[in-house]
């Protein structure tokens, strides 16, 4: 395998190695350490601690991201960070401890199947192994230098082997970066550059849309990617320009949908596993130009399965923001989310679940993945199918005042659920048509999701919605067949809850739209925002929009 640098050559990488390498695990570096140090306790992901006992027993009982945490050993993070702050010999010792101990208990291929092994964390382990090197080099530590990189060997060997690379996801890419930074302080290891190099374009060149959306199914994992990119590219042009200059390219072409998908809170919208975190404004701008740029009243992203549509984006954060999702690239992420919509109006009013976690067996995680969590067709168990492209978009108008998108999902067997959304700017109006055409009749719903605080209350034919105690939309809905509205609330009716963060879950409110069984359903739904002072209804409460007139379906029926 490769060798270590010398002493000018390291010198001469530090600085771009140093800034690439992971640091401290939490704020609260020196307390953490310092509980490490005295009494073996590791803090993990969310705050738990977790103390080494021998054998490290315990461990395969906590939670996956738990797991990660523990076998990432980001906690050598915190060690280095402590002893940058305050020089102490036991900041080392203690990683040096904890690594020989954990060594010795986990061992490949004996623990193959164990979160030690996994992937992604081996790759993570990796930086944290490296980082610990590094600094035991810049301090003078040259024999414990040389046994910690003998462990790194090691590893690199194991990430080399070919049951172990994750493929052209995000834990590949993980894995190929780890092992850059490995080539970068080392001599002799072109081989292992040159894979690197060459799995990682191939990942990234592969994993972005035409359009320039990453194919994860979540606006976080773009960012991730995107952000990597950038991240890395004065590292990968020093290794290889000509790769340098593609990822450049890409990078270019990521930015449109980056800046489009952030919604006017300046949060990530809970699409697949995002969870709904506020952006860093300052390393949005430097990816993908927030701040500089406005993003567009119409953005649609036929290739990546997005329409962003907005009334105003000089509003800020009281304008108009809707998503439809029509995005199916594999199971990366992917949730049952097909056609899909999410509403912002001065606040939001149509929202996502998120994720719960990545257990996947736990009853909030299954939610979460399922149609129960998202704002589309219900049809209770059924699964689609996972034969690539079967949901799309179809069509897009753009008019001064209005913008209307269409899409198809075909996934289901038996079942076609076309979808158009529809802004109505100078009515102050989002307007949702879905036609359902099955192979036999059967039982068919669609779903509301209503975000943290809106309060629905059933007024007649319209779903009020309320939040602190003001009304901010109308919910007004027309069908060619008899329906039954159900209003759920957490645990209770149709299941509503949202994921602010992974492990933790707020009780939401759901309307469920029922009809009995038919072949073929006409449903439009409108959301009448009140903030615009008046919706353009008729007598009877409807939104007159000749361009959505269901013609040819007989009367149309509101059954409450």
């Amino acid at each position: 395998m490769g060798r270590p640098l010398s002493d000018p050559d390291f010198a001469r990488e530090y600085p771009l190695i140093d800034r690439l390498l992971p640091g401290r695990f939490s704020a609260a570096y020196m307390a953490h350490a310092r509980a490490l140090a005295s009494r073996r306790l590791v803090t993990l992901q969310g705050g738990q601690q977790f103390k080494v006992e021998r054998e490290w027993q315990g461990a395969n009982k906590l939670g996956r991201s738990q797991q990660r945490t523990l076998h990432m050993h980001a906690f050598i993070g915190d060690l280095v960070a402590a002893h940058k702050a305050k020089p102490d010999v036991r900041w080392f010792d203690t990683a040096m401890a904890m690594l020989d101990g954990w060594c010795q208990r986990f061992e490949y291929p004996r623990d193959a199947r164990n979160m030690a092994f996994h992937d992604e964390t081996s790759a993570r382990r990796l930086n944290y192994w490296l980082r610990l090197y590094v600094a035991l080099r810049q301090n003078g530590r040259n024999d414990v230098a040389e046994q910690q990189w003998a462990r790194i060997e090691s590893l690199v060997d194991l990430l080399g082997q070919g049951e172990m690379y994750g493929g052209d996801n995000n834990h590949g890419m993980f894995q190929n970066l780890a092992l850059l930074y490995y080539c970068k302080i080392a001599e002799g290891v072109d081989a292992v550059r040159q894979r690197s190099l060459a799995r990682l374009v191939d990942y990234f060149e592969g994993a972005v849309s035409a359009d320039g959306v990453h194919k994860e199914h979540s606006p976080a994992y773009h960012f991730l990617i995107a952000d990597n990119i950038q991240r890395h590219l004065p590292l990968i042009e020093e290794l290889d320009a000509p790769t340098g200059a593609r990822l450049s390219r890409l990078l270019r072409g990521m930015r449109r949908y980056g800046l489009n998908i952030i919604a006017p809170d300046g949060t990530f919208p809970p699409i697949g596993d995002t969870s709904p975190a506020a952006i860093a404004p300052a390393k949005y701008q430097q990816v993908f130009g927030y701040g500089d740029n406005e993003p567009d009243r119409t953005a649609v992203f036929f290739d990546g399965g997005y329409a962003i549509l907005r009334d105003d984006p000089a509003k800020g954060q009281a304008q108009t923001f809707a998503v439809l999702c029509a995005s199916h690239h594999g199971a990366y992420h992917k949730h049952q989310d097909d056609l899909s919509v999410l509403l912002y109006s001065d606040g939001w009013i149509i929202y996502e679940s998120g994720p719960y976690g990545y257990d996947y067996q736990h009853p909030l995680s299954v939610h979460g993945y399922s149609p129960a969590a998202h704002s589309s067709l219900y049809l209770g168990q059924a699964k689609p199918g996972d034969e690539p492209g079967l949901v799309g978009i179809d069509v897009v108008s753009e008019l001064r005042s209005t913008s209307v998108v269409s899409a198809t999902n075909r996934r289901y067997p038996g079942i076609t659920h076309r979808r158009s959304l529809t802004l109505q700017r100078s009515r102050g109006q989002i307007e949702v048509a879905d036609h359902v055409e099955a192979d036999d009749a059967q039982p068919l719903a669609l779903l509301w999701q209503f975000a943290p605080g809106i309060v629905p209350a059933l007024a007649e034919h319209k779903v009020r919605l309320y939040r602190d105690g003001r009304e901010v939309a109308e919910l007004l809905i027309e069908s060619d067949v008899p329906v039954e509205l159900t209003l759920g609330h957490g645990g209770e009716g149709p299941h509503g809850y949202m994921f602010p963060e992974i492990g933790e879950q707020v009780e939401t409110s759901v309307l469920r739209i029922d009809v009995g069984a038919t072949a073929v359903w006409r449903c439009r739904t409108v959301f009448a925002l009140a903030r615009s002072g008046g919706v353009g209804a008729t007598e009877d409460g409807i939104a007159e929009h000749e361009s959505l007139h269901l013609a040819g379906n007989g009367d149309l029926l509101t059954l409450l």
